[in-house]
């Protein structure tokens, strides 16, 4: 039961330095490319920086978007896309019409807007569809960013793995060094 213990410890650790590394290279990626939108295996971390989805998506809010061909966009579905000013949008869709030209338009509106989006919606622009939705996340991510925030969330926590451990060693030495003092004493 210890030995399990003890491994379900060490994978515990591995997993928590395996994400708190992902987001690390994440945030660091996105530092270096500032106004990018960076993808990780087809998914796209955004936070919500504005009310017009609430109650569905709130300010704060971490999404993350999959990429998708806007053929396989489906109405009331949440999507992710650029508008003509180059800012990112995530709103509802309310209409989906083929042109005669095969192309198809997208209408959009954000659940708490009165009105529809007056963009076009198109391969060029579509950034993907929502895929989860992590409360507060977004600011999670952005603490994470700063330096005091890597401190907190990376170091610390890694101190405290290796400190425990040394902690265990020198625990383990001392019991040893007990065992042969009891030992050398009865001889």
């Amino acid at each position: 039961m210890q030995r399990f213990l003890s491994i379900q410890k060490y994978v515990l650790i591995a997993v928590i330095t395996f994400v708190l590394v992902f987001f690390t290279l994440l945030i660091i990626d996105c530092r270096n490319h500032p106004g990018e939108i960076r993808s990780v295996l087809g998914y796209i971390p955004m936070t919500v920086v504005s009310g017009s989805m609430s109650p569905q998506l709130e300010t704060g809010d971490l999404i993350i978007v999959k990429k998708i061909k806007p053929e396989k966009i489906k109405n009331e579905d949440i999507i992710s896309f650029s508008n003509e000013d180059n800012l990112t949008i995530t709103h509802r869709v309310i209409e989906i019409t083929r042109e005669s030209n095969g192309l198809l338009k997208i209408l959009t509106k954000g659940d708490a807007n009165d009105e529809a989006d007056n963009c076009e919606i198109n391969k060029k622009n579509l950034i993907g569809v929502l895929n989860l939705r992590i409360p507060f996340g977004g600011y999670f991510v952005k603490f994470m960013a700063s330096w005091r925030g890597f401190a907190i969330i990376l170091v610390i926590p890694i101190f405290i793995a290796i400190s425990g451990e040394l902690r265990e060693i020198l625990s383990d030495e001392s019991k040893k060094q007990k065992t042969l003092n009891l030992e050398s004493g009865r001889k």
